[in-house]
């Protein structure tokens, strides 16, 4: 399963619904708000990962941690330490502020959401991204190698090994 649809699973009936409840959006927003965030996030990260030090923090991230609660367990994604260690994500995936600001203002302009009210919640999905994308690695559905490679395989050919020759030619 993507990460898409994992958090659309979530926001139809578990963790990702409580917190975007809390957060004053209803289920149509939810849903719509992550068909424009998820990708963009998922975006960049198959972009940071396309370099050797992302990778391995990926690796180390996914790995380590119990980033998985957020998918797992109802409460977790409407506390505090979810929005804290969402913005610390962001902050990794992203780059800068600025560049959260950037996609929260797109997001809004392209759901109708107001847009302070996407930045409230965009922290939140970053937490539970990465909870689908550690609990995916962690249950050995597709093992790290397995979701790796679909951060890897940037042209989505299903082969990774053309990207990785171009990768390991940066660095030639």
């Amino acid at each position: 399963m993507d990460i898409l649809s994992t958090l659309l699973s979530s926001a139809a009936n578990g963790s990702l619904n409580k917190a975007a409840e809390s957060r004053g959006l209803d289920s149509a927003g939810t849903a719509a708000l992550l068909k424009q965030l998820v990708p963009a996030l998922t975006s960049q990260v198959k972009k940071n990962a396309s370099k050797e030090s992302g990778l391995s923090s990926l690796t180390r991230a996914l790995t380590s941690g119990n980033h998985q609660r957020y998918i797992d367990d109802d409460s977790a994604l409407t506390s505090e330490d979810a929005v804290r260690e969402g913005n610390g994500i962001l902050g990794h995936i992203l780059g800068s502020k600025d560049a959260s600001r950037t996609l929260a203002a797109h997001a809004a302009n392209q759901t109708g959401i107001d847009v302070s009210l996407v930045k409230k919640f965009l922290p939140v999905v970053a937490a539970a991204a990465m909870g689908a994308m550690s609990k995916d690695t962690n249950a050995g559905n597709s093992g790290i190698g397995g979701l790796l490679s679909k951060f890897i395989d940037s042209d989505g050919d299903g082969s990774v090994v053309d990207d990785l020759l171009s990768f390991g030619k940066k660095f030639l």
